[in-house]
């Protein structure tokens, strides 16, 4: 995620001198002094702008505050105030009226301005009826007090408006509101369409009694927001965020934010959710990081280290939820459902769940419909999925939770599922599943001692397989955007699941795993959420860089495979140019053992960004070395070619370590 920086304005604003204008062109009035009235001043200018004028502050200004002692600046037409930069031109309203007030459906944008020590309910820092926008501005430390019944319901300690608002590159925080209402937020309440860019929302706090508050933000109707922080506000609800219309958040962040229901946000619409972090966010009821009453989608986020006092430490669900390359990592909760607490509808694909904890349901407690496809579900305590409604798997890998992978009260059709290695507690009965289920074949379950529905040998069930035969312990980044349980080399899982029956949930193909590798790699698909890969040797990834004849990787997929090596693998081995040069130039008469040795480096390192190798992998290469994973035996022969003072025989053998992994060997 981008660091926000605030620091106003990039460059200097340059003073103009007003120049007369005639006809509709607009005018440039400049700002002379800091007097809250009287010539030169700002609200004079205010007053004597014509529509569409733009107003600047003299450079002597810099640093000199804007005192209001006559009450709000209003302003009934559509203007600009340009300041010199958040930290030079500031408006500040005394804690004793609202800072500005903008009538009359003017559009009206602010920029390059601090607006703070508002004091007014609604809108202490800005109130609007009209269109705003705010670029490169501060809205800091505003309060409202209200304790008058007559005062409206809706309430916002900083912005408060009625029609389109844009923040840019802005900060909106250190605002506080106090207040009885149905509605409130310390930082902005809209009911119009509001789009945030860019822009930070941090320490608001809404101590409101309302059934919709929003710590940071309330809004009613098309949100976007963009490349932003939601960050350690405080609300009734929705601790970051209370949308009842549609939004859509993308490249930002939501942490440490904290209500009494839905600590990170409350939605009650239609929300697409994409690439964002939703981190350490905490109600005392429900919804640690979400609680959802629409339809919402997450794809390539993060959901980690929420809690809540009750259930659904990551995400509460009341209506429809569509998970789709999301992390789900070490949520908590007191009650149900560490990760996930579903009552309505929820699809899950791609995703993992781990290392959350709960009192019933560690990764999920479903009571309603729950539908998981290519995703892994580990080390969650105490089950892995508490199931009391409706649930369906399809290509899972359910393994090393602290009781059983599945207990189940309800409906449960398992296919192509992993349910092995859990009852890791020493308290748990060792069994890996608990209640009834149906198979719908090709599913490998370990100890079956309080479930019902697996036959070994029936529908091409496995049952008693002993976990190391069938992958690895360690949940790792093998490739792709989510955390996998790789298979190891001559799984049980490898090749168990005809083509014809390897399908999604619409019932179509699934044409890759759980990291976006190809279903099938042999003739069937593998059980479980990973497919199981073979590395390449050096020709193949020169074969890839050159371009010619047939090719796995286009130019863009590889160079975002050599980007990944460059960035996880090589950062600290300045030895290895990770170039597709040293990979296609080829052994040469003379060449040295190092060279070589780097170059077979590069080509394991490649396999293991495209998650043909994986770091966990076991390995036995005899003579060659004693380590036992695919990581470790890497990490010697770095170690090695990276030596300018390595002995020619180590150089030989760190080549055939990395030759023989490349090509398969060591199984």
């Amino acid at each position: 995620m981008k660091k926000l920086l605030f620091t106003g304005l990039l460059g200097a604003v340059l003073w103009t001198v007003p120049v007369p204008t005639t006809g509709l062109r607009a005018s440039t009035l400049t700002v002379t002094n800091a007097s809250d009235s009287g010539p030169g001043s700002l609200r004079d200018a205010i007053a004597t702008a014509s529509p569409g004028d733009e107003i600047q502050f003299h450079a002597s200004l810099a640093g000199i505050p804007v005192e209001l002692s006559t009450g709000e600046l209003l302003i009934d037409k559509n203007i600009t105030i340009t300041g010199l930069g958040i930290e030079r031109t500031t408006i500040d309203g005394k804690t004793e009226s609202r800072v500005i007030n903008i009538t009359n459906g003017a559009s009206v944008t602010l920029s390059g301005l601090t607006i703070t020590r508002g004091h007014a309910d609604p809108g202490a820092g800005i109130q609007y009826k009209g269109t705003l926008m705010l670029r490169d501005c501060a809205i800091r430390g505003n309060l409202a007090v209200a304790d008058d019944s007559r005062l409206p319901d809706e309430g916002s300690a900083t912005i408060f408006g009625a029609g389109p608002l844009t923040l840019v590159r802005t900060f909106v925080g250190d605002n506080t509101v106090e207040r009885d209402g149905k509605n409130g937020s310390a930082g902005i309440f809209v009911r119009g369409d509001l789009t945030v860019r860019d822009s930070q929302i941090s320490r608001n706090v809404a101590l409101i009694i309302a059934s919709q508050s929003g710590g940071g933000i309330n809004a009613c109707c098309n949100t976007v927001i963009l490349n932003s922080v939601l960050s350690d506000n405080i609300a009734e609800q929705g601790g970051g965020l209370f949308i009842r219309g549609a939004l859509t958040l993308s490249d930002s962040s939501l942490l440490r934010n904290a209500a009494h229901s839905a600590g990170g946000m409350k939605l009650a619409g239609e929300a697409n959710i994409s690439r964002t972090r939703i981190e350490e966010n905490h109600a005392e009821k429900f919804g640690g990081g979400l609680y959802a009453e629409g339809q919402v989608s997450i794809t390539e986020s993060l959901v980690s280290g929420n809690s809540s006092g009750a259930s659904g430490g990551g995400i509460f669900l009341n209506g429809s939820l569509t998970l789709n390359h999301v992390q789900m990592l070490a949520n908590t909760c007191s009650e149900w459902g560490g990760a996930l607490s579903n009552g309505g509808f929820a699809v899950v694909i791609d995703s993992v769940f781990a290392q959350n904890r709960a009192d019933y349901g560690g990764g999920v407690a479903n009571v309603g419909s729950l539908h998981i496809v290519n995703s892994t579900v580990s080390q969650n305590k105490p089950e892995g999925l508490g199931n009391g409604g409706t649930l369906t798997t399809s290509n899972c890998t359910i393994a090393r939770n602290g009781g059983v992978g599945i207990w189940n009260t309800g409906t449960a059709q398992v296919h192509g599922t992993l349910i092995i290695d859990n009852s890791q507690a020493a308290s748990s009965s060792r069994s890996d599943c608990k209640g009834s289920f149906e198979s719908r074949g090709s599913n490998i379950v370990g100890e079956t001692l309080d479930c019902l529905g697996y036959v070994d040998g029936i529908n091409g069930d496995i049952v008693g397989a002993d976990a190391q035969n069938v992958l690895e312990s360690e949940l790792l980044d093998n490739g792709g955007a989510t955390l996998t349980h790789a298979l190891v080399p001559g799984s049980l899982a490898l090749e168990r699941i005809r083509s014809d029956q390897c399908l999604n949930l619409d019932g179509n193909p699934l044409t890759t795993d759980q990291r976006g590798t190809v279903r099938p790699q042999g003739p069937a698909c593998d059980i479980g959420a990973f497919e199981f890969s073979y590395p390449r040797n050096v020709s193949f990834w020169a074969q890839q860089c050159r371009g010619k004849g047939t090719v796995d990787y286009d130019g863009e997929a590889l160079q975002q495979l050599l980007d990944q090596v460059s960035e996880n693998y090589a950062s600290s081995a300045k030895c290895v140019p990770v170039e597709c040069d040293l990979l296609t130039h080829g052994q040469k008469a003379g060449e040295s053992i190092q060279s070589q040795a780097v170059r077979e480096l590069l080509a394991s390192w490649l396999n293991v960004a495209s998650g043909k190798l994986t770091l966990g992998r076991p390995i036995s290469l005899g003579r060659l070395t004693n380590t036992a994973t695919v990581g470790a035996a890497l990490g010697e022969v770095q170690a090695v070619v990276c030596d300018p003072q390595a002995r020619h025989e180590d150089l030989l053998t760190a080549r055939d370590i990395a030759k023989a992994l490349n090509n398969g060997d060591g199984k």
